[in-house]
């Protein structure tokens, strides 16, 4: 049996349980960086690795190797072999699951057994975020209500997949638009994904627009802004790691928006102070924007974004992409 989850604190809880079984922690951000359709496996691994490697958060041949070792031990278990996913509801958990299943889906799910964990909620459990809340013995009782992966799920998930790395935002937008029972986290996740694109407003994601009106009302602790993102998120998904590349990107640039004193590497994280530039507050204001003043070189999927004009951007009254003709 594999089990296959989000990451290190989870498999630690299924390691307690004493369920048994070999465990898989999937670890990696896709909703940063590039992942462009059409690619094996390999490939794309290969190219996130790369892409995690300019991060600073390892060595490609590292990252590729651990990629390479995760991609087989789901190959292995899929020829035959009965697989258990654990999930939850955020962003980056259903864009884990569904790559998972749409991979499941190519590899004959006919000749493996699988079974889907994934919850947004736990019983008595009043501010949950993830699985890594709950103990072994509530761990022990979710694994008891796992249910087999249907025809209609995988179907779902090729989909999702499909569309989340292809290079059309039209079809980004598509599939936000419509709700998918089968998988009843991933609209809402996938809604929350367009909010990261840049806003019509002034450039921003809303991330960075949320993390720069703090740090230009006063606060200057990356670590308090950690905390008051996640408190301004419904449903939080994104890591320490993830956080800091945002402030680094606002940092850089021959425009940058705030300025980070105290060091780059992400173990200078807790010990920097970080303040706006006069371009950081004239963009939060929309007395500027950050595209035509920086431009942007970013991947949101399949799709990528680089320039200064004529981005897809998010209408936060619409709540919808707005999209350009050439876009």
């Amino acid at each position: 049996m594999l089990h296959v989850t989000n990451g290190d604190s989870a498999a630690v809880l299924i390691r307690e349980t004493g369920i048994g079984g070999h465990i898989l922690a999937w670890q990696d951000v896709l909703h940063i960086g590039p992942v462009p359709g059409g690619l094996s496996m390999d490939a794309l691994s290969r190219r996130r690795a790369d892409f995690l490697s300019s991060l600073g958060w390892g060595g490609k041949e590292e990252l590729f190797r651990d990629f390479v070792l995760r991609d087989s031990t789901l190959q292995v278990h899929a020829d035959g072999g009965q697989i258990v996913l654990w999930f939850e509801h955020d962003l980056y958990d259903q864009l884990q699951l569904v790559q998972i299943l749409a991979w499941l889906a190519e590899m004959a799910p006919q000749v493996c057994e699988c079974f889907l964990i994934c919850i947004d909620r736990y019983p008595g459990v009043s501010s949950f975020r993830g699985l890594g809340d709950l103990n072994p013995e509530q761990m022990t009782h979710l694994f008891d209500t796992r249910r087999p992966i249907t025809s209609e799920q995988f179907s779902v998930a090729i989909s999702a997949w499909d569309c989340f790395t292809s290079s059309d935002p039209a079809r980004h937008q598509a599939f936000a638009d419509t709700a998918h029972f089968e998988l009843p986290f991933l609209q809402d996740a996938y809604r929350r994904f367009l909010q990261e694109w840049p806003s019509m407003k002034n450039g921003l994601s809303r991330t960075e627009e949320h993390a720069l009106g703090l740090i230009v009302l006063g606060m200057h602790d990356p670590v308090e802004l950690l905390r008051a993102h996640w408190e301004n998120e419904e449903v939080p998904f994104m890591g320490d790691a993830t956080f800091w590349k945002i402030l680094q990107d606002l940092a850089r640039g021959t425009s940058p928006l705030i300025h980070v004193e105290g060091g780059e590497a992400l173990e200078d994280f807790r010990s920097v102070r970080i303040r706006s530039t006069l371009e950081g507050t004239a963009v939060l204001y929309g007395d500027e924007d950050a595209i035509t003043l920086r431009g942007i070189d970013r991947w949101y999927g399949g799709y990528h974004a680089v320039g200064h004009e004529s981005i897809p951007r998010w209408d936060s009254v619409k709540r919808r992409l707005t999209i350009p003709e050439s876009g």
